[in-house]
């Protein structure tokens, strides 16, 4: 029975860390091509866990989106804990090439995820596929690109702390992830105790030149 149990654990765990399927197949031109000139597999690089993400400012560049959905989509973040608390970071008005300028998280936002919208269509998709209808549905995976490495077709090049989304934008879904794919680049949150030295130093500074004046 033991045996048993560890065996149905063991399985569980397999499962788990399994990366999420990816159809190349289609007429359309498939993620893998999307990042040909690159070294990504999109079935093999996949990160383990892409539905959280902290940073102190983001920016995105819309690298593809041949959705049918596209005139009325929303992309964007929204606040780890309260996902109906979001940002918009791309309307259904951008195109392939569209960019962002620097885009702050605003206070209290210790995690955001990402999200998919349309009002039309009435469905919006959550990176924490458990938020997700059914709780079944990844709509979402997520590539950490390698600085320095251009993808072919569009151009774009790749730096460091920059990610590749690919967003599956059916309800039960083809699995291309294709429907639209995004950039985004995420600056580090600073690190606390840092800043707490940094503000000790000024302090320290501060006393020493009111001491010297008196």
């Amino acid at each position: 029975m033991k045996k048993l149990l560890l065996l149905s654990a063991s399985l569980l765990a397999a499962l788990s860390a399994h990366a999420t399927f990816v159809n190349l197949a289609g007429s359309e031109t498939s993620l893998q091509q999307i990042v040909a000139g690159t070294t990504i597999n999109v079935t093999n690089d996949q990160l383990a866990s892409d539905s959280y993400f902290t940073a102190s400012s983001l920016t995105g560049a819309m690298v593809i989106e041949i959705a049918g959905y596209a005139p009325n989509n929303s992309f964007g973040i929204y606040k780890q804990g309260s996902p109906g608390t979001t940002l918009e970071i791309f309307s259904g008005a951008a195109g392939a090439g569209a960019t962002t300028a620097l885009i702050s998280l605003p206070m209290g936002w210790s995690g955001f995820g990402f999200y998919l919208a349309n009002t039309s269509a009435n469905f919006v998709w959550y990176s924490d596929a458990s938020l997700n209808a059914g709780g079944m549905l990844d709509h979402f995976v997520t590539y950490q690109g390698i600085a320095g490495q251009t993808m072919t077709a569009s151009g774009i090049t790749f730096g460091t702390n920059d990610y590749l989304i690919g967003i599956e934008d059916l309800n039960l879904g083809d699995a291309d992830y294709n429907d639209m794919v995004v950039k985004v680049h995420l600056n580090s949150v600073p690190d606390s105790s840092a800043t707490l030295a940094l503000m000790g130093l000024g302090l320290a500074a501060v006393v020493a030149v009111r001491r010297r004046q008196k």
